[in-house]
């Protein structure tokens, strides 16, 4: 048969033979149709970001994916589509800016052995906004709650470790200049405390990579204050009998400054306080500047380290004359008593 003979069967009666053509073409589609079941499944939206660029903005975060099988396959979807991925890779980018992302689809060996099969997922790419990566350490602050009992306060606070590497927008990570813990409750604490704690992050786009144990140390130290106690009267100690002060001198301390713990100082008052003038070691007239000591509770300390001294001058007691009267009268009395006792 030769190549005209061939066209002209081929072209014979061929409106007839394009209607048969078109209503065979149909009826594969019915039975397809009536054999194969649609099943459409919300999978989430995952990002591969391991390269130089991240995504800030995402405008779709799961896709919706169909897929056609024969009625009796479905079933066995059904118990697969679970492992069903969907992800956008973003390695291939390099530079920010917005860009249009494929979405690939890793579907499990169940599904895959299926025959027939059609697969389809909307959208086909999605709208991401890519920004450059930057990474740092940033120093970890704790945070307190609540208030130390009253009389003490924090005296050192360390964090173990001290700071933390962080991930992340480039945009947001220049503007983070630390990372702040989990509340660490404080109160009525009055001794120094160790804890484990935990760090807040309250950016989604930012990537803490903290060691698995962190801890902070809270020393506590009493809270140490100076008073002023005023009009503190002067004790004279130790003066001999045959000595007197023949000068005016001041009969109180106008001011004694005492430092110590707040607690003490609180329930400290001017009676617990003395101040004395020790004249022990004067043994004859003359002028002197005695140191003002100050005795105070063993717990509390001078502020005010410099003694003060006060000018004193010393004199003898004068001896009175003994009269030949008063002798004759002593006699007297001496002879009495040894009659009575004879």
């Amino acid at each position: 048969m030769s190549i005209q003979q061939l066209y002209e069967k081929v072209t014979d009666k061929w409106i007839v033979k394009a209607v048969c053509l078109g209503i065979a073409f149909l009826m594969y589609i019915f039975h397809q149709a009536a054999i194969l079941e649609k099943k459409s499944y919300v999978i989430p939206l995952e990002l591969l970001d391991d390269g130089n660029v991240m995504a800030t903005s995402v405008r779709n975060q799961s896709v919706q994916v169909m897929l056609r099988a024969r009625v009796s396959d479905i079933p066995k979807i059904d118990a697969s589509y679970k492992s069903i991925e969907a992800y956008l890779d973003l390695t291939r980018f390099s530079v920010s800016g917005t860009e249009q992302v494929p979405v690939y689809l890793t579907l499990p060996p169940d599904i895959l052995l299926l025959d027939p099969l059609e697969v389809r997922v909307v959208p086909e790419n999605v709208d991401v906004i890519l920004e450059e990566k930057a990474h740092k350490y940033v120093p970890v602050k704790p945070i307190f709650v609540g208030e130390v009992a009253y009389g003490y306060e924090e005296n050192l606070v360390s964090v173990v470790p001290n700071s933390v590497y962080i991930s992340g927008p480039k945009s947001i990570i220049d503007g983070i200049t630390e990372i702040e813990t989990e509340g660490i409750d404080i109160s009525n604490k009055d001794e120094s405390f160790s804890k484990n704690i935990t760090l807040v992050n309250t950016n989604k786009l930012v990537t803490l990579k903290a060691p698995s144990s962190l801890s902070v140390y809270v020393g506590l130290e009493p809270v140490r204050k100076v008073v002023s106690f005023t009009n503190i009267p002067i004790m004279i100690v130790g003066l001999k009998s045959n000595l007197r002060i023949a000068n005016n001198i001041p009969q109180t301390v106008a001011s004694v400054d005492i430092a110590g713990d707040v607690l003490v100082l609180d329930s400290l008052n001017s009676s617990r306080i003395q101040a004395r003038l020790d004249f022990s070691r004067i043994d004859s007239a003359g002028e002197y500047d005695i140191p003002v000591n100050i005795f105070i509770p063993t717990n509390a300390r001078l502020a005010d380290k410099e003694r003060k001294t006060i000018h004193v001058v010393i004199e003898n007691i004068p001896v009175k004359p003994v009269t030949t009267e008063s002798s004759e009268l002593s006699d007297k009395e001496e002879a009495e008593e040894n009659t009575k006792e004879g």
